[in-house]
């Protein structure tokens, strides 16, 4: 009874801990694309940094047209229609765009496989009356993301134009995301500040989001008095 009562313990604790390590990974990633994901498809965004930039004197283009190329580069990060960026683009850019969209795409199937998860593990947790410390452990999980998150921030900005090169030399297999602006009209579209202007917005909400997230599970963490004592 005893071995079985010790290997029962051991089991749970195993469980716990594997289940915190998941949350505490997932979770952030979770958020990070989520609000990737919105703000690339903010129509409101193109068009604002289009008029605060002169993007109608830089590209030749009319603000109606640029709003309709922003138009249907939203729609294809969301679908993929190679005829979407064929009205607008020459071949490099539109399978550069074709890699783009592949990240996009894996993305979203992590982030949903990720959450299928997370909210599996959770509700487990809950059915085996072990939330409360999943909780607990998780938002202590918390805390070594928020170091490696503090780095790699002051990393970006410090030197945002390295870690933008960098990130392509990682995700990327080919150089076309290199684009020339003599014959690439979309570098001139979304040059280096715009995608900086969408990190910065993807930061502040996800630094938001992440912040309510790990306050909530911090309190439905706290132990209620001799509760888990043996856990700890």
């Amino acid at each position: 009874m005893f071995k079985k009562s010790t290997t029962t313990g051991i089991f749970r604790k195993t469980w716990i801990f594997k289940g915190s390590f998941f949350l505490s990974i997932a979770i952030p990633l979770i958020l990070l694309m989520t609000s990737l994901e919105f703000f690339s498809y903010r129509e409101e965004y193109f068009h604002h940094f289009q008029q605060q930039y002169h993007l109608t004197e830089v590209t030749g283009r009319s603000q109606r047209e640029l709003d309709l190329v922003s138009k249907d580069l939203i729609d294809y990060l969301r679908h993929g229609e190679r005829a979407l960026m064929e009205k607008h683009f020459n071949e490099r850019e539109i399978t550069h765009m074709e890699d783009v969209f592949q990240l996009y795409r894996k993305g979203r199937i992590l982030r949903n496989v990720l959450l299928i998860i997370s909210v599996g593990i959770l509700f487990a947790a809950y059915l085996g009356k072990n939330l409360r410390i999943l909780l607990k452990k998780t938002s202590r999980g918390f805390l070594l993301i928020w170091l490696i998150m503090a780095l790699f921030a002051l990393w970006v900005v410090l030197d945002f134009n390295r870690a933008f090169v960098y990130f392509h030399e990682l995700f990327f297999t080919n150089d076309l995301w290199i684009l020339d602006p003599k014959t690439d009209w979309m570098i001139r579209l979304l040059p280096e500040n715009f995608f900086s202007g969408i990190v910065l917005r993807v930061g502040i909400s996800f630094l938001i989001e992440f912040i309510l997230i790990h306050i909530l599970f911090s309190i439905l963490g706290k132990e209620k008095r001799n509760e888990f004592s043996k856990n700890d």
